[in-house]
């Protein structure tokens, strides 16, 4: 049984080693189409455009900065 269980845990650490080194390829080879495409920016510029589009789609807010307060219901121009 002891045997068995080993087998097991070999099996699993060598699946998940597989899964790790998948999971590097595909994220190089992500970058590497988005760098060929000139999609490519950093991380840092990524979260910050990210965020811009965030605050102007989160539920309750606007872009004009008016905020529904009461329902958090997003209005669009025309009802402000």
């Amino acid at each position: 049984m002891s045997e068995e269980s080993g087998e097991i845990s070999e099996i699993r650490k060598n699946l998940t080693d597989l899964l790790l080194i998948y999971q590097k390829q595909q994220q190089t080879l992500f970058r590497e189409i988005m760098e060929r495409n000139g999609l490519a920016r950093s991380r840092s510029k990524m979260i910050i455009s990210a965020g811009r589009r965030d605050v102007s789609a989160s539920p309750g807010t606007f872009g004009d900065g008016a905020t529904d307060v009461s329902s958090g219901v997003v209005r669009s121009q025309r009802d402000i």
